[in-house]
This record gives structure tokens, sequence and C-alpha cells, in this order.
């Protein structure tokens, strides 16, 4: 187990150290800190009433999601204007906007209807 050691310093600059070490990329915005796996995929979506399939289809793609199920269920149309945030975190934000559900098993993205 790694320990870090810091005498005088802020709290942020204390878990901007200790990511930076972890191998995460640190991003401040306002008071915020964003830590990011680098090499996780990022998604950037520019898109006005799109239709909810064709926006999955495109984070399928963006993503690197070899298996993605869609229930019947899920319709409806998105907008969405964002760049280079990470995979996980968009497919979140996607879901919360559209009132969906998102389940992840053994390597299966499941799309539902529902939260």
């Amino acid at each position: 187990s790694a320990s870090l050691e810091m005498r005088q310093v802020s709290p942020t600059e204390a878990v901007s150290s200790a990511a930076r070490k972890a191998g995460l990329s640190v991003t401040e915005v306002g008071s915020m800190l964003i830590l990011r796996d680098p090499r996780e995929p990022v998604l950037s979506l520019d898109v006005k009433n799109a239709p909810v399939r064709e926006i999955l289809r495109s984070v399928k793609s963006q993503c690197g999601i070899r298996n993605l199920l869609i229930d019947p269920d899920v319709t409806g149309e998105g907008t969405f204007l964002f760049s280079g945030i990470p995979c996980g975190e968009g497919i979140r934000l996607i879901a919360a906007s559209l009132g969906l559900g998102v389940e992840v098993e053994s390597r299966v993205v499941r799309v539902t209807g529902e939260r």
C-alpha cells in the first residue's frame, strides 16, 4: 500500500498530488477537481432533438462498447452538447437526462426505459 506524506499544503494540493501519483489526470474547474483516468475513452456529442437510439449508437461507437442492449421501451429524443468527457460520466448524464436506466453486467451495457 502506497503512502503519501505532505505538510503545509491545502487539501486541493494534497488530492491533486495523490491523484497524479495514481496516474490520474487532474483538472481544476472553479473549486472542483475533476479526476480522470487518461486511458478511459471520452465522449463528445452535439445533437439536437436526436432519437435516443441514434444517441446510444454514437455512445457505443465512441466509447468502444461491444455489447449494447437497448430495451424496446426505450424511446424519445434528446439534446446534448458536450466534448471530451469520460464515457462513464457521459453515459450517466445521458441516462439521467432522459430518465433511462443503465446496467453494466459482465461486459454488457443494458439500457432500460426506467431508472
